[in-house]
């Protein structure tokens, strides 16, 4: 399936979100999950651990908030110590997205924990993390 480059200049995550973020990238290993807003702003995840129930709890968990009429935007995974990342998280999560809201995944957000003491969230029109999107953080 090819990705389209979605029409949006500029993404914008709150800062609860970018915490909430922050915090699931530091207990989990392997972080990876469901980016939900509204317009061009991220505001909440949806952390996902591999599980039998994987698509039992996603669902589940984006039901709640798309009655807040928060949509599905995109995924996120967070790469190793060593800066790699998983495919097989991304192509499950895309699968699901595509499943759910039966769209292609348009953003991928890319958290880089592979510098001690630093976190780099870089977001990507592609599951292969070429075609960069700009983000900027809003204050709550």
């Amino acid at each position: 399936m090819q990705t389209t480059i979605p029409v949006i200049e500029t993404l914008s995550v709150s800062r609860h979100c970018m915490q909430d973020l922050l915090h699931h990238a530091l207990i989990s290993p392997r972080t990876f999950g469901l980016l939900v807003g509204r317009g061009s702003t991220i505001e909440a995840i949806v952390p996902v651990t591999k599980s039998a129930d994987f698509y039992k709890n996603a669902e589940f968990q984006l039901a709640q908030l798309e009655t807040d009429s928060l949509t599905l935007m995109g995924v996120y995974q967070a790469t190793d110590s060593d800066g790699n990342v998983d495919p097989e998280q991304i192509f499950q999560l895309s699968s699901f997205v595509e499943k759910h809201s039966g769209k292609t995944v348009c953003f991928h957000l890319l958290l880089e924990l592979s510098t001690e003491g630093r976190l780099d969230a870089l977001m990507f029109a592609d599951a292969e993390y070429n075609i960069p999107v700009p983000l900027d953080m809003l204050e709550n």
